[in-house]
């Protein structure tokens, strides 16, 4: 039997910027920067910025750009125990319907080739790919470009 979980989608704050840097360190061999996240929600106009919470834990942070009718998504991340929960299908699904309500009528994204159940998260939501971008990554590995349109 599983137990279901109560995820609470929410606008990133200031207190939450530890457990999402913690998260994109954990998630990413290239995370962004000291500050990057900081920058974000509190210098950059066009960031619309969000977490997840389980338990008043943050379990997933989400950072995209809405320029005029596009959103981007910047990264999107989820702690590795809160995996196959639905935590990211929530956030990206409060990041999207938020992003209509201002305007987005187009949303855009890139994802590692080697990251198929991200993969199959988009798709589920609509994306589909529109192109690669070899050797993306300092890695090596190429990059899948996805988009959805209203």
């Amino acid at each position: 039997m599983t137990t279901a979980i109560r995820i609470v989608i929410r606008r990133m704050a200031a207190v939450d910027l530890a457990e999402v840097e913690a998260i994109d360190q954990a998630s990413f061999p290239l995370p962004w920067p000291p500050g990057s996240y900081r920058y974000e929600l509190d210098d950059n106009p066009r960031a619309r910025c969000w977490v997840a919470e389980i338990d008043g834990q943050v379990a997933g942070a989400l950072v995209g750009w809405l320029i005029l009718d596009e959103y981007q998504v910047a990264t999107f991340a989820v702690r590795a125990e809160a995996r196959r929960r639905g935590v990211g299908r929530a956030l990206l699904g409060q990041a999207i319907t938020a992003a209509e309500a201002e305007g987005a009528e187009r949303f855009t994204l890139e994802v590692r080739a080697g990251n198929t159940a991200a993969q199959a998260l988009y798709r589920g939501f609509g994306f589909t790919i529109t192109g690669i971008s070899p050797a993306r990554y300092a890695d090596g590995e190429d990059a899948i470009l996805m988009e959805r349109r209203n």
